[in-house]
């Protein structure tokens, strides 16, 4: 398959002139986002604004889409058709990258992380991951694999204490039990044990 036309028709209703290359995303603090000297990059739990080009036509369309978001779909402005519609996959690794930067610590390194959220999440083949990470294919599968054993433990270790620290009593609440205290505490309306005074 060949790259979309790099220099796509653009409608400066719809997408602001935005060029990607220059894309940047607001924080709320109103500063622009990005890589940082002090580690804040891409808000991971905020949408961005970014341009797409459709695969049909190359009209460039912006969508407010998850940082990571590499595919959309939707009506075309220009052919009128439902279409998919790539964002420029550079940006989309940028994004990747800060938000892997974000993600790394004690559990995940920052390239388990980057080999997962390009893999994973922004849906790039194995080659593709491996050619942004400056890697090979085989390494890109292997840091992939890792992070995901660790992703899923932490899943399960998460899903566990909701389990335990989940809703007692046949699914009383914690407000529900704002009776006094006697609710789920063994009677002692002090929220003791009842053995507590013998």
């Amino acid at each position: 398959m060949s790259d979309p036309d790099p220099s796509p028709r653009s409608d400066p209703l719809t997408d602001g002139g935005s060029d990607p290359e220059s894309e940047t995303e607001t924080r709320s603090d109103g500063e622009e986002g990005g890589s940082e000297a002090d580690g804040e990059g891409v808000p991971i739990d905020h949408d961005v604004e970014r341009t797409f080009t459709c695969v049909h036509c190359g009209y460039g369309m912006v969508h407010e889409v998850g940082p990571l978001q590499a595919e959309a779909q939707g009506v075309c402005h220009d052919c009128g058709d439902w279409t998919l519609q790539a964002a420029d996959e550079r940006v989309v690794v940028e994004a990747a990258r800060d938000v892997a930067d974000a993600l790394a610590g004690p559990i995940l390194t920052e390239r388990q992380a980057l080999a997962y959220l390009l893999r994973e999440v922004a849906g790039l083949d194995r080659e593709r991951a491996a050619e942004a990470m400056d890697s090979t294919p085989s390494n890109v599968d292997n840091l992939q694999r890792r992070a995901t054993e660790k992703v899923e433990d932490a899943r399960r270790i998460l899903g566990e204490l909701e389990r335990l620290g989940g809703e007692p009593d046949g699914g009383e609440t914690a407000t529900a039990r704002d009776d006094g205290g006697s609710a789920g505490t063994g009677g002692a309306p002090d929220g003791g044990s009842p053995r507590d005074g013998e």
